[in-house]
C-alpha cells in the first residue's frame, strides 16, 4: 500500500482520532492542530519518495540506449536503482520502518509544539499512530477495488488517468471511506 497525496488528510484524520479515541492522550488545542501535523509529514514523507522516484526515472531515461541494449527489464532495474539511492539518501523503503519513522516524527512535533499531554510511553504512541496508517492502507486497498469496480460498471468508457476518472475515483473513494465509518 503507498499513500497517495490526496490522500494523507484522511490518513492524518484516522491518526488523530484513534488518538483520541485510545484515551492515553489529549489534545490541548482540539484536533485540528494534530491533524495538520500529521498530514505534513506524511506529505514530506510521500513528496520525498517521489522526488526519488523522479531521479530514478531521470537514471534510467539517461541510459534508455544501454538498457535496451541490454534488454533489462525497466521495472526490475527501476527497484535496482531505487533502493540503492535510498540507501544513500537514507530514506527507509521497509513499509513497517517507514511508518514508524513518520509516526516518531509526528509524536516529536506534536510533543515539542505543546499540542498534546500523554502519560505513557513514547512506543506505545508511536504504536498507535503506526497502527492506524497501516489500518488505513488495509481498507484503502479494498475501497479502490470497488472504486474500480464502480467507475467501470459506467455505460460508457471513462479512460484511467483522465481528468474525470481522477475526479471519480476521488468522489467514491471518499464516499466509500464514510461508508466505513473511517
Amino acid at each position: 500500500m503507498k499513500i497517495r497525496a490526496n490522500h494523507a488528510r484522511l490518513v492524518a484524520e484516522r491518526i488523530a482520532r484513534d488518538l483520541l479515541n485510545s484515551k492515553v492522550m489529549k489534545f490541548t488545542e482540539g484536533m485540528d492542530p494534530v491533524v495538520a501535523v500529521a498530514e505534513k509529514h506524511i506529505l514530506e514523507d510521500i513528496s520525498w519518495e517521489a522526488e526519488i522516484d523522479a531521479e530514478v526515472e531521470d537514471i534510467i531515461d539517461e541510459n534508455e540506449e544501454a538498457i535496451e541494449f541490454q534488454r533489462a527489464d525497466r521495472k526490475q532495474l527501476f527497484w535496482m536503482v531505487k533502493r540503492k539511492i535510498c540507501e544513500e539518501d537514507g530514506f527507509v523503503l521497509d513499509k513497517d520502518d517507514r511508518y514508524s519513522n513518520v509516526a516518531h516524527q509526528i509524536l516529536d512535533e506534536l510533543y515539542e509544539e505543546d499540542l498534546v499531554f500523554f502519560d505513557v510511553s513514547e512506543t506505545r504512541l508511536k504504536s498507535q499512530i503506526v497502527k492506524s496508517i497501516l489500518n488505513f492502507g488495509k481498507f484503502q486497498d479494498e475501497i479502490e477495488d470497488r472504486v474500480r469496480e464502480k467507475i467501470s460498471s459506467y455505460k460508457r468508457e471513462i479512460r484511467k488517468g483522465s481528468d474525470e476518472y481522477t475526479i471519480l475515483f476521488d468522489k467514491f473513494f471518499i464516499e466509500e471511506m464514510g461508508k466505513l465509518g473511517l
